[in-house]
């Protein structure tokens, strides 16, 4: 039997307004990794030269600033499919 193949998560950077103090942040790459808490080995930055698969799961900034850690990837898998 073969193991199922660990997901990889493509992350977007780019600016986000915060709902909590109307500011504009850029958050880079780096920071959505901690913010997701993730591990750097399983991500990748996005581009848009790749073909993607149902294996990947794409993250991106967030407006409200709830990151929380990827615990129950089928919800985020859904929420955050372009």
């Amino acid at each position: 039997m073969s193991k199922a193949k660990r997901p990889i998560y493509v992350l977007h950077p780019g600016e986000v307004t915060s709902k909590t103090d109307g500011g504009k942040h850029f958050i880079d790459f780096n920071r959505l990794v901690r913010l997701y808490g993730l591990s750097v080995k399983m991500c990748e930055i996005y581009s848009g030269h790749k073909l993607y698969t149902d294996n990947h799961i794409h993250l991106f900034p967030l407006y409200e600033g709830n990151y929380e850690e990827v615990a129950n990837i089928e919800t985020i898998k859904w929420m955050r499919k372009p």
